[in-house]
């Protein structure tokens, strides 16, 4: 059984060897060895390079491992050492039981597993350093392999490693990449363990890349104002100093997407001019005639209408208020009370509202003819949203764009489209909403 899991194990090129840890040297003049910061060292594995590139480049990492009191040569190999490489720094459950394993078989707190990987044309390393103390991936060293040089690329993979443990390696940490905070670029602002280093900012709609240079800062921070408003950018922040490089970070940003454009004053309140149309003949009048039954009921006064518009016009002036026609598709989402209205070139707009439904219970009611009415009301209505957050849609490309999202805070809607007396002949639903409400409440206090 045990040559059986040992060969299968074999055929997917996950066979790793141990190398074990020598203590670093403690400061002073006496090199001393601390238990604490003893690594193991896997054997790297990838399916990118050939075995025969991978038992070359295993060999020169473990002849520079040799040369750094922070490392040894392994026992013998057995079974429990075998793992999968994992991307990221997520650990299976599985991976965790073999590294907990294997920190305890050699008492040694920390391990080392790697890979190698093709980034465009270039080749690099990638090391992660597990923690069994703290059960996780507490550093991730990705090394360039410059025209082919396994044996200086190794000797700079231990050298880092090391200076890790002494606190001397630059790192770059607590990246905060801003999400929408701004319409005009996307903010990068870290920390650094050292002083004098040199970053440079990487860039890529991609999370998995292909990643462009956008620029380089002695600071930590750097403005991108070049990003594509709405589109969700991954950014690397590497970090030199010295010529050494350090460990970077990652982490996604956009800048924010404007609103869609919604109608002005003067398109919401122009154009009411016009007399009530006669129906041609009798059956239309009469038709008309049960439909006014019910939009009467639903009717608001007068006074109300004007002191909505009123209202309203103050926040659309200052556009926290937008108001949007001529919507072509709905969907309805009857047990919550929601219908989502849409249009090309727009996203979903929601809409709770009882009201709203409620006149349809009555339509039903009274055996009128839902679709008509229905196309009737969205043909003739204006919808006055809010912008509550954004997004993501996926692009044909595969890109990550943010829209806003919108929810209505009240529908205006009348039975004939820019009649003249229309502030008498208007119905209003409004949100239901409880945290819409809440909005509002606050807008009218910041208003007032």
């Amino acid at each position: 059984m045990l040559s059986k899991r040992f060969s299968t194990v074999c055929s997917k090129i996950t066979i790793f060897a141990l190398l074990t840890a020598a203590a670093v040297s403690a400061p002073g003049p006496v090199a001393g060895p601390r238990p604490e910061e003893r690594v193991a060292l896997l054997r790297f594995n990838s399916y990118s390079l050939t075995v025969e590139a991978m038992k070359a480049l295993n060999a020169q990492i473990k002849t520079a491992a040799g040369k750094n009191r922070l490392f040894m040569i392994p026992p013998a190999v057995t079974d429990s050492l075998w793992y999968e490489y994992e991307p990221g720094i997520t650990l299976s459950g599985a991976n965790l039981s073999r590294y907990e394993a294997l920190c305890a078989q050699i008492q040694c707190p920390h391990l080392m597993i790697g890979t190698a990987y093709r980034r465009q044309n270039d080749l690099f390393i990638q090391a992660k350093i597990y923690s069994s103390q703290e059960k996780r991936i507490i550093c991730t060293l990705d090394q360039a392999i410059e025209r082919g040089d396994l044996a200086k690329a190794a000797a700079q993979l231990v050298k880092r490693t090391s200076l890790f443990f002494d606190g001397k390696l630059p790192v770059v940490s607590n990246l905060a990449v801003s999400r929408g905070k701004s319409k005009d670029a996307v903010e990068l602002t870290w920390k650094s363990n050292t002083s004098g280093n040199t970053y440079t900012i990487y860039r890529s709609p991609y999370q998995n890349g292909t990643y462009e240079e956008i620029g380089n800062t002695g600071s930590v921070r750097f403005t991108d104002s070049t990003a594509e408003t709405g589109i969700k950018y991954w950014y690397r922040v590497t970090v030199m100093k010295d010529d050494l490089p350090g460990i970077s970070a990652s982490g996604f940003g956009y800048r924010n997407p404007p609103n869609p454009k919604g109608l002005t004053l003067s398109g919401l309140l122009d154009g009411h001019t016009r007399p009530w149309p006669e129906p041609a003949t009798e059956k239309e009048k009469e038709l008309e005639k049960k439909n006014l039954k019910l939009y009467e009921k639903y009717y608001e006064s007068y006074f109300m209408v004007t002191f909505i518009i009123m209202v309203g016009s103050m926040y659309i002036k200052s556009g926290e208020l937008l108001a949007f026609r001529g919507f072509k598709f709905h969907h309805f989402d009857q047990p919550n009370r929601i219908v989502y209205f849409s249009k090309p070139g727009m996203p979903l707009v929601k809409f709770r509202s009882r009201r709203f439904f409620r006149f349809f219970r009555d339509v039903q009611l009274m055996e009128l003819d839902f679709y008509a009415i229905l196309k009737r009301m969205i043909d003739n209505g204006v919808m006055f949203c809010i912008r509550t957050g954004e997004q993501e849609v996926m692009e044909p490309d595969g890109r990550t764009r943010y829209v806003p999202t919108l929810e209505v805070v009240g529908m205006m809607t009348e039975y004939h489209r820019d009649y003249e007396k229309w502030k008498s002949n208007v119905i209003v639903f409004a949100s239901s909403d409880e945290e819409i409400y809440r909005k509002i409440r606050e807008a009218q206090m910041k208003g007032y």
